[in-house]
């Protein structure tokens, strides 16, 4: 075999350097695939995915507490629990429901809570002693929705029974009650202007504007879909509903016109955020946020309405918040997942820095402590300075850092080499290891010899990389020389059965699909044959 310091081909990992030295292996490099990260997708991937909270049953509402620090309130089976955001550990628990609790919602100031549940009654708590204040009974069925007022005096709430219904808090008595819907009641939003309105989303395809001075509903907006939520923007004289595939925004001031609808989400889109002031610092309108039973979350910039960011979560969206300060952001889930994510605090030190707040100004003009022999500094100090022109440079001999399977590759252990490219789990260096092994001839040595423990690996990186275009012609040609050193395993290890299996499914699949592209291509150029030779001549002279 070759022996160290020769070359085996030109620009080769056994290339001599000029010092007789190993040349590192080269990873293969690609173009970037995804567009390059926007100031928008910046700041929402600062958002730490923090641990995954498990509840006993689906998390149906979030609401945060409205004042700092910001707990967040979540309705998940038949409790109502307040969690520290920082912590995500429960502070308080409100458990007198004898069955589902639903739709757990503070005051204003945070010193009551209202929820509804399954057996049809609301129930008021005192936040800081959990006692139970009020019980207001009416509704015949499960209660889904419930709302405070803007002046905190009254309650809304909505259920399965089609009626919406307004108490008085310090009476205990109910006001009025509308029943002009047709089917479940979903989702309630209160005014954030006026008391004497709120809005009411239903699955009759409707969501309503009421006025508790006429006793009627004002407005009523077609959303085409069973509406699951609803939010009032905070000038309040616009609103957003979500259900089905849609996010239709409308004009309450022009007599409920649709202003725009949004069809991102492919499942039914579930819960809805106006957040005033999320989004980087360079942009100063609203975001819209929507949850969804596809897992995503996706933000829309208001005025233009166009998606800016997708988050993925793992299970499908009930519910959903943003913190009033928009560093926290909550998701609850049908599997009883509840997720908190927290902005990172790198970068809340730099919004304070940039937002010229007293401390950060005078951090920054703080004199630099004198260099003395007790810091490290002082022993590194110099070794940024830049040449002068004449100097005489003495260059530093660093010890070069060789990866394993480099240092493999120098010994001519092909196996070995290649299993350690296949731990680094970059398919880069599996390609440019695989790559050079084939160039030095190696590469059916390195494939051969192999238990089924030491082969499954490399069946699994195949099976995942031979769709991928940028690795398909090298997985191919290393399918092929599997296919002839192993064919003989086939029947004796379940693992390797399985792995060929799910490599014969995958070409099956991706012949299929080119199969339908020259399908669609044997369509297409006749048409575009036609459109061409239908181009007057005058136009093409």
């Amino acid at each position: 075999g070759p022996s160290r310091g020769c070359t085996v081909r030109p620009g080769g990992a056994m290339e001599a350097d000029g010092r007789g030295e190993y040349r590192k292996l080269q990873p293969k490099s690609f173009p970037p695939r995804a567009q390059r990260e926007t100031a928008e997708g910046r700041y929402w991937n600062e958002f730490e995915k923090a641990a995954l909270v498990p509840q006993l049953g689906g998390v149906t509402h979030v609401e945060f507490y409205p004042l700092a620090p910001y707990h967040v309130a979540i309705s998940a089976s038949t409790r109502v629990l307040l969690y520290d955001c920082n912590t995500c550990r429960v502070k308080r628990q409100f458990t007198r429901f004898k069955d589902k609790a639903y739709s757990g919602t503070f005051r204003g100031d945070g010193k009551l809570m209202c929820a509804g549940g399954e057996t049809g009654i609301v129930q008021l708590f005192d936040t800081e002693s959990r006692s139970l204040l009020r019980q207001f009974k009416g509704h015949t069925k499960p209660v889904r929705a419930v709302r405070y007022t803007q002046n905190y005096q009254r309650i809304i709430s909505g259920g399965d029974d089609a009626v919406v219904r307004l108490w008085d808090v310090p009476t205990g008595e109910q006001v009025v009650d509308f029943a002009q819907h047709s089917d479940y009641i979903r989702s309630i939003a209160s005014s954030p202007v006026s008391e004497n309105l709120w809005c009411t989303g239903s699955y009759d395809h409707t969501a309503k504007l009421w006025d508790s001075r006429t006793g009627s509903c004002q407005i009523t907006l077609d959303h085409k879909a069973p509406v699951e939520g609803i939010q009032f923007f905070p000038t309040g004289s616009m609103a957003v509903t979500v259900g089905g595939y849609s996010i239709r925004i409308w004009d309450l001031l022009a007599g409920g016109k649709l202003v725009h609808e949004i069809s991102n989400h492919q499942k039914t889109v579930t819960s809805v955020c106006v957040a005033a002031e999320a989004g980087p610092a360079s942009s100063s309108s609203s975001r819209i946020l929507t949850g969804s039973l596809d897992s995503h979350v996706r933000v829309f910039e208001v005025g233009t309405y166009t998606m800016t960011h997708m988050s993925k979560f793992p299970g499908a969206i009930l519910s959903l918040g943003l913190s009033p300060d928009n560093k926290t952001l909550v998701a609850g889930m049908a599997n009883g997942l509840l997720s908190i994510r927290r902005r990172k605090k790198v970068t809340e030190a730099k919004d304070a820095a940039g937002s010229g707040g007293g401390i950060a100004t005078a951090n920054k003009y703080k004199p630099r402590k004198k260099l003395t022999a007790d810091t490290y500094r002082y022993f590194v100090r110099g070794q940024s300075e830049k040449a002068a022109e004449g100097d005489i440079k003495i260059s530093a001999q660093h010890r070069r850092h060789i990866a394993p399977y480099d240092k493999l590759l120098r010994k001519f252990c092909y196996g070995e080499a290649l299993d350690a490219a296949l731990e680094t789990t970059r398919p880069q260096i599996v390609s440019s290891v695989l790559d050079e092994l084939s160039m030095r001839g190696g590469l059916r040595i390195a494939l051969q010899g192999r238990s089924s423990e030491t082969l499954s690996p490399l069946l699994h990186f195949v099976c995942k990389y031979i769709q991928d275009p940028r690795y398909t012609p090298l997985m191919i040609k290393m399918s092929n020389l599997l296919l002839d050193l192993y064919s003989g395993m086939i029947g004796v290890s379940s693992a390797v059965d399985s792995s060929f299996g799910i490599l014969h499914g995958k070409i099956k699949e991706e012949l299929k699909y080119q199969e339908h592209l020259m399908s669609l291509q044997g369509m297409v150029e006749p048409i575009l044959y036609g459109s061409i030779r239908a181009v007057p001549e005058s136009i093409e002279k």
